[in-house]
């Protein structure tokens, strides 16, 4: 029998991957994850673990927790995986999450600008 807090944890990890799907579809569609190039997310929280955005050909591939993560990630993003849903979904505000330290990003912060503003999760770059 699956507990309460399991069906909780199932269900959080199910927003966060339907949230991410609707990333990789707007990535694929932008031209924005060519081959080889990753994107990782460190989540934490409820529906957390290591998630990363992979371009393969024309398409886009979502990873989730439990497949081991690609070396050489063009961009790591770490955050509680509630906030990253609500920044992609747009009721938080991404620039605002970055400089309380809500959300941190390391690797090209000009990549991750460039496609974050054209997907609207930013206003403008940072």
């Amino acid at each position: 029998m699956v507990s309460g807090e399991e069906q909780a944890e199932d269900a959080a990890r199910h927003a966060v991957t339907s949230t991410l799907a609707g990333v990789t579809d707007r990535l694929r569609r932008g031209g924005f994850l060519g081959p080889g190039d990753r994107i990782l997310l460190h989540l934490t929280g409820s529906g957390g673990g290591d998630y990363q955005l992979q371009g393969e050909g024309d398409k886009v591939h979502l990873a989730a927790p439990g497949e081991p993560p690609a070396a050489g990630p063009r961009v790591e993003i770490t955050g509680d995986a509630e906030i990253i849903c609500d920044i992609v979904n747009g009721r938080r505000d991404a620039r605002r999450q970055f400089f309380e330290g809500g959300l941190q990003i390391r690797g090209d912060l000009g990549y991750f600008s460039e496609w974050a503003v054209a997907l609207g999760i930013l206003k403008r770059p940072i």
